[in-house]
């Protein structure tokens, strides 16, 4: 009979103690691989509203409405609840995330391939247009 440690009991068997043995390595399985993947993605979700991703993305929706041929518009919403200021000037997007005093709590910054200027304090939903007009190129950037 396989002893771990406790008393040998009238009626307790093998099985049963196999089974037990069982059920404690698959909770051992579930707290090694599967609880860091859940926390992982939950981690994950708060740092995609972080200032860097949101600049880094601002950056490249920018750059891709630059490189389209006719005429594009991109909306980019990172969060319903959170608010950014963004400054485009000379190829670069600074973004500051605000916290709930409306203070910017984290900033980053990206570069740009097309010079777009734009200033906004306190929003939450961006769009980017690229139009033509007689052959010339009009690029805005807006934010609510």
């Amino acid at each position: 009979m396989l002893r771990l440690g406790l008393k040998s009991r009238k009626g307790v068997t093998e099985t049963e103690v196999m089974t037990m043995v069982c059920i404690l390595a698959a909770y051992l399985i579930i707290l090694i691989f599967i609880l860091p993947q859940i926390l992982g993605m939950i981690i994950n979700n708060f740092s995609l509203l972080s200032a860097e991703v949101v600049a880094r993305d601002l950056a490249s929706l920018i750059s891709t409405g630059g490189i389209a041929t006719d005429r594009i518009s991109i909306y980019y919403n990172p969060s319903k609840s959170l608010a950014y200021n963004v400054e485009i000037k000379d190829k670069i997007v600074v973004v500051g995330l605000l916290n709930d005093e409306k203070k910017v709590r984290e900033e980053s910054s990206a570069k740009i391939a097309i010079d777009v200027p734009g200033n906004f304090e306190a929003k939450k939903y961006f769009t980017i247009e690229k139009s033509r007009d007689n052959g010339e190129n009009i690029y805005r950037v807006e934010a609510k």
